[in-house]
């Protein structure tokens, strides 16, 4: 299991398109998880350079989608549900 970030940041405080860092603080997820979860073909992101950038609004929709589909409360939780 991946290791939790304990520095989470508001969602209101989120610029509109996150980097991998700031993905990982809204999620509070670790990076390893943010890179797998990055792969994925359904995840919002948006090719900037060598990397991706991550559109906030979306990436918070998709997380209601998982958590609705799947029943998570957990994932309810953590955004606030």
């Amino acid at each position: 299991m991946g290791r939790i970030t304990s520095d989470a940041i508001p969602y209101d405080s989120l610029p509109d398109f996150l980097t991998h860092k700031e993905l990982c603080q809204y999620l509070r997820i670790g990076h390893n998880r943010a890179y797998t979860l990055s792969q994925r073909i359904d995840f919002p992101k948006v090719p900037f350079g060598n990397r991706y950038v991550f559109p906030k609004q979306q990436v918070k929709e998709w997380m209601e989608r998982q958590a609705e589909t799947h029943r998570n409360p957990k994932a309810l939780k953590a955004l606030g549900k």
